[in-house]
């Protein structure tokens, strides 16, 4: 007979590190970098973890397929 077993694994960021990291002096200084850089122009921004289970591709071709059916 086998064991079973359960185990937490959970998925996603730690929003209150993140919170805070978007306070830093230097993080806001490169923020405002790049609303100089890109001002007046959408920018699309994914958060991700670059393991083959999460659907990078997958996830890249729904953003082309969004560019192409918006691109007004």
């Amino acid at each position: 007979m086998s064991a079973t077993s359960n185990h937490i694994y959970p998925i996603g960021i730690d929003s209150q590190r993140f919170v805070q990291t978007v306070q830093l002096l230097e993080v806001q200084n490169r923020i405002k970098e790049l609303e100089w850089r890109f001002g007046g122009k959408k920018v699309i921004l994914g958060v991700d973890r670059l393991d083959v289970i999460k659907g990078i591709p997958e996830k890249l071709l729904a953003f082309e397929k969004f560019l192409k059916d918006n691109s007004n």
